[in-house]
This record gives structure tokens, sequence and C-alpha cells, in this order.
């Protein structure tokens, strides 16, 4: 990813094991792909849904990476469903140990997870590689979309005094 690609990561967990794993992976990929480290995204960590919340209000196309136990699966998954409508330009990422579940139902949390919106569900601190990809497309999504938006503002300020109704203003006056 360069700094075009880049968008901030909000990790949210109680502790710092994902946030740490993240930040080590993202110091290794950047360092074998880019020197500067002004193009890696900003990992930003929050402890609880609100905080995320709050936080995905000032930078609504955030990548969401939220940490997945037995005591915050049904709240997180209660925060997913709502967040679709309330943040359409972010995406989220569940980071789960499925070492926290019991095995003959850790499919069954991925598979829901997914279904209440995840773009993508991470399993180990250990392996997150397989993320970048899902990083980088949003990136890419949310850049195309700041700049389309830059292109209609700039297309309208252009295109406003040509408008059928202004050239009638003017000859009125």
């Amino acid at each position: 990813m360069n700094r075009r690609e880049s968008c901030e990561w909000i990790v949210c967990e109680q502790g710092d094991r994902w946030g740490a794993a993240l930040r080590v992976m993202l110091a290794r990929q950047m360092g074998a792909t880019n020197p500067d480290p002004a193009g890696e995204p900003r990992v930003y960590e929050v402890c609880s849904l609100a905080e995320l919340e709050a936080r995905l209000e000032v930078r609504p196309d955030a990548l969401g990476l939220i940490s997945v136990e037995v005591s915050n699966l049904r709240p997180t998954l209660t925060w997913l469903a709502a967040a679709d409508a309330h943040f359409p330009q972010a995406r989220f990422i569940a980071l789960v140990d499925c070492g926290d579940f019991a095995a003959e139902c850790r499919q069954e949390i991925v598979d829901v997870l997914l279904e209440s919106g995840c773009a993508d569900v991470a399993h180990s601190p250990r392996h997150l590689q397989h993320l970048l990809p899902v990083a980088r497309r949003h990136a890419l999504a949310a850049r195309a979309r700041q700049a389309a938006s830059a292109d209609n503002n700039t297309s309208l300020a252009s295109d406003w005094p040509v408008l059928p109704w202004q050239a009638e203003d003017q000859t009125v006056g």
C-alpha cells in the first residue's frame, strides 16, 4: 500500500494483543514493499464498540477491526447489524481467536460474523497477512469515493455559470 491507498484502521479490543500484532505485520509489510513509513495506514485503538462508533463518526471510511470473544459476541453481532446502515463507507473485520470458542461451534461463529457484515475474519494474531488485500481494496474504494465527490463538487462549481437560469437572471437585471 502506498500513501494514496492507506486509510485509518481502528482496532477495537480490551487488551493490546491484536493491535500489537497488526502493527508488527504492517511494519514488516511496509518495510518490505515501501521504505516510506508515512505510507502505512494509521492504527487507532479503542476499547469498546461505543468508542469505535465515536471514531467512525470522525472517520466514516475507516477499516474497523473488532476483537470478538465469548463475552462480547452477542453485543458485537447486534452492533454489526446496525453499523452497516450507520457507516456504509466503513468495512469491518472480526478478530477471533478460535481457541476462545468450543471447537464444534467455531465455523458457525465465523459464518455468523461474515453474515453480519464482516468483510473477513482473522483467526490468529500470528496470521494476519490475508487481511492486507481486503484493506487495500477498501482503501482504494474509499479513495475513489473521495475523488468522485471532489469531481462532482468541482464540476458543479464550473458548470454553475452556464446553467440555463443563470442566463435568464442576467438578462432580467
